[in-house]
């Protein structure tokens, strides 16, 4: 990570699926040498999401599978600002999901297949917070109401 971090900072699209190796760590150094980082996909990586803080203009930000925590997410929400798309699904991590509606006005399309942690809370300020969001994908959750 710190290679491409220093090598390549125009880079805007980044897919590190399944990379054990990948670490929150790598990502904050990788984001704040490549600033205009867009689109980032971290599939089936062990990571909690603070290394995205630095993601000012990441637009889509694919985190399928991973482990991002509470605070990694918040981390994530503030520093990526401009987030258009977030995919979330199948998180193995316990997240508060009211933060995605109290931080994300610009996102268009949310994918929270299998989360655990989806309840009533987290769908109002959603759908309170996000609206300008077109796709919402809920399926498979177990729903808490």
């Amino acid at each position: 990570m710190f290679s491409i971090a220093h090598g390549c900072p125009l880079l805007r699209v980044l897919d590190m699926s399944c990379c054990s190796s990948i670490t929150d760590k790598g990502i904050d150094v990788l984001l704040s040498k490549c600033v205009d980082m867009r689109e980032f996909s971290v599939p089936e990586c062990n990571i909690k999401g603070w290394g995205f803080r630095h993601g000012k203009f990441l637009e889509k930000l694919t985190a399928i599978e991973c482990c991002i925590s509470d605070a990694g997410l918040v981390e994530v929400l503030q520093g990526a600002t401009c987030l258009r798309m977030l995919d979330l699904s199948h998180n193995q991590g316990s997240l508060r999901l009211s933060s995605i509606g109290e931080c994300c006005r610009e996102l268009e399309s949310l994918n929270l297949t299998w989360s655990s942690t989806l309840d009533d809370v987290a769908l109002e300020t959603i759908a309170e917070g996000c609206t300008n969001l077109r796709v919402l994908n809920v399926s498979w959750c177990h729903y808490h109401s």
